[in-house]
């Protein structure tokens, strides 16, 4: 099985690929002050509709929303996470591995994700690594089930350029992580600022990337 993980500093709004995966603190709609990384008429739209309690961002509460024009996902999969300051790590892990097995019922495995810095700046490499080993270890105990999720799952974070340092760090960590396992096979670029690449699919070509660019094989 194949991991293709990318960190870019692009918004999650334009970024081409099957779905377009956000974890929402609720604490973010409440607020309507932090960014989602979407156009204003659909952060407006969720606005809307959380303001009218059609959804309302409880802990594993999902909503599914076709891209649209104003978007590049094909599809929008916003998965609420309650009041982050009481989520705790585990918590975090189940709504990962729920987000895993919708994706891999709609047949998605090239996805662009957004996840806020719910425990602070400085632990939002950690964050991000347990996400993606998380996420890996899920899509892989799916397809042993006999689901079919295809041969290569690609994930895309859409970071803010304020957290560019702990990403590279991230990147290295990941490496590490990786390697130390047998089943996967990882790709791990960070995106570097300015470049044009924009996420064009599994198959697509980057151009612009950092060195820190890995392609680690079964050990």
């Amino acid at each position: 099985m194949t991991i293709d993980i990318r960190f870019t500093f692009r918004p999650i709004g334009t970024l081409w690929c099957q779905v377009g995966l956000i974890f929402i603190c609720k604490e973010q709609l409440e607020t309507g002050q932090e960014p989602l990384g979407l156009d204003q008429k659909t952060s407006s739209y969720l606005q809307y509709l959380f303001g009218r309690a059609f959804w309302g961002c409880e802990k594993g509460e999902t909503l599914l929303l076709p891209g649209e024009e104003r978007v590049r996902p094909h599809k929008l999969l916003l998965k609420g996470l309650g009041q982050c300051n009481n989520l705790n790590p585990s918590q975090l892990v189940e709504q990962v591995k729920a987000s895993a097995e919708t994706l891999a019922n709609i047949e998605a495995n090239d996805i662009g994700v957004r996840m806020p810095p719910i425990w602070g700046r400085e632990s939002y490499a950690e964050l991000l690594i347990d996400t993606s080993l998380t996420f890996a270890r899920a899509w892989k105990a799916i397809e042993t089930k006999g689901v079919r999720v295809g041969s290569e799952l690609r994930l895309v974070y859409a970071l803010d350029t304020m957290f560019l340092e702990e990403i590279e760090g991230a990147a290295a960590q990941l490496r590490n992580s990786f390697l130390k396992d047998p089943v996967l096979d990882a790709s791990i670029v960070v995106e570097s600022l300015g470049s044009r690449w924009s996420g064009m699919g599994i198959a697509g070509e980057a151009s612009g990337l950092s060195e820190s660019n890995y392609k680690l094989r079964e050990v």
